[in-house]
């Protein structure tokens, strides 16, 4: 009897504290979409790649831009399990925002990043990093590079998307 109820005390704890990871961070709203852009720098069309990456619950979806001309889009399933830890990857690359501290001052040629996620259309959080000079700019911090780097995994044959 006494094991049977700490079974079931176990049991309330875990669903409570850990059942619903159901995409949120910080007990917030349940995370629906993420949104991972990368702008590449400014080189001949030839070898310019951007790229957009929409993850859903149950799909992702790549566009691979060239100055706003579409080069190649992919869609592949994603279950739940996948979308989970890229939420997960949100908090674990402290994707975050930050006050502006600094402007580029006249840098050129550098790449950007920008991240936004949403609970159906509501856009809960949205920042952008500018690469340039061996610094960064922008309203955002954390490791963007990992964290897009974690998406790119999800995509098979990404790199040859890039082409």
């Amino acid at each position: 009897m006494k094991s049977t109820l700490i079974l079931g005390l176990l049991i309330i704890f875990l669903s409570t504290n850990f059942g619903n990871v159901n995409n949120q961070i910080n007990n917030e709203v349940e995370i629906t979409k993420i949104k991972y852009h990368f702008g590449d720098a400014s080189v001949a069309p030839k070898y310019h790649r951007s790229y957009t990456i929409v993850a859903e619950r149950d799909s992702i979806n790549v566009k691979v831009l060239c100055y706003g001309d579409v080069l190649a889009e992919k869609n592949v399933k994603l279950d739940s399990l996948q979308f989970d830890t890229l939420v997960a990857n949100i908090k674990k690359f402290n994707i975050k925002n930050k006050k502006i501290q600094n402007e580029n001052r006249g840098c050129t040629g550098g790449t950007s990043e920008s991240i936004s996620y949403f609970n159906e259309a509501e856009e809960l959080f949205s920042g952008y990093v500018y690469h340039c000079g061996g610094e960064n700019y922008g309203d955002m911090k954390g490791e963007t590079k990992d964290f897009g780097g974690e998406l790119r995994k999800l995509i098979p044959d990404f790199a040859l998307l890039l082409q």
